[in-house]
């Protein structure tokens, strides 16, 4: 499984890289974007399935094995990101792999954060607390200032050095297009893979199961992921739209949604779980109030 944890992760990049390629995109740009999207989306899903398997076929069923590639990963991306910011250039190759990996470590880190979870209900907690910090965040936090940023910077054409937020985004080559285009940020694919992980390690179906048809392939998964779906859906309606999207909140949106109405033990929330569901959200709406 390793081996085909590293297939996916050499067709992140290929695939970006023919999609660059494709004649087409000058006349079709929205229908280019989605499909550079929703092709990304579908192969990182199957990277974060693969990297469950693996996990699950460890000796202990822990994460152990995940540390030494999320290692490598994660010094590989140090290195990838200091040369493309010491050289100051916009190189479209560099940056779809530099993406690529990005995406590698996302998954790893997120499969490996799900350890502490026991119980359904725990899941209630971490998609309030995920979906109204990425809010407020957009409303008067960090994201308000990268998104203005890395608006600027786009609108110039990537004139100059990029803000160091644009190196938490997630970049595509879109048919018809000479420089790479962001779909999303690395945090958002970070919750993606840990709720996708903790959908399987709690034994709970992670979304609706695939018909037949697939039930004899070679995917790693016989379900529709909830959690890349939602992903794919913001994308989706942000293009659609014209507007930036949270994503993190139809995310953990669509998955709590899932999870209550498939498993009503998940409802049984412990006092511990429900003081943090109603705490968290209120001090972070008075921390952004009082800023």
């Amino acid at each position: 499984m390793m081996l085909n944890a590293l297939v996916l992760l050499l067709m992140l990049p290929a695939s970006s890289l023919f999609l660059g390629w494709l004649p087409w995109g000058e006349e079709n740009s929205s229908l280019a974007t989605l499909l550079a999207a929703t092709v990304m989306i579908v192969l990182a899903s199957l990277l974060v399935s693969t990297w469950i398997g693996v996990e699950k076929s460890s000796a202990n069923g822990n994460s152990s094995r995940l540390w030494r590639p999320l290692t490598i990963n994660l010094l590989l991306l140090a290195l990838l990101i200091a040369y493309g910011r010491y050289d100051g250039g916009v190189h479209p190759v560099l940056t779809v792999v530099v993406s690529a990996v990005m995406l590698n470590s996302a998954s790893l880190l997120g499969i490996v954060t799900v350890q502490g979870l026991k119980h359904p209900s725990e899941l209630i907690p971490v998609c309030v607390v995920a979906a109204w910090a990425d809010l407020c965040s957009l409303t008067a936090g960090p994201t308000h200032a990268m998104v203005g940023k890395i608006t600027e910077y786009y609108s110039s054409g990537q004139q100059g050095t990029a803000p160091l937020a644009d190196e938490l985004l997630i970049k595509v080559l879109v048919p018809g297009t000479a420089l790479p285009v962001p779909l999303f940020g690395v945090v958002d694919w970070i919750i993606v893979a840990f709720l996708s992980a903790a959908l399987v390690r709690l034994d709970l179906c992670p979304g609706p199961e695939l018909p037949r048809f697939f039930s004899g392939s070679a995917l790693p998964f016989k379900h529709l992921h909830v959690a890349p779906c939602a992903l794919w859906l913001a994308l989706v309606s942000a293009h659609l739209s014209g507007r930036f999207i949270p994503a993190l909140v139809p995310i953990c949106a669509i998955v709590l949604l899932w999870v209550l109405i498939r498993y009503p033990q998940s409802r049984c929330l412990s006092r511990r779980e429900l003081l943090l569901t109603v705490l968290f959200p209120l001090l972070m709406t008075l921390g952004v109030t009082l800023l």
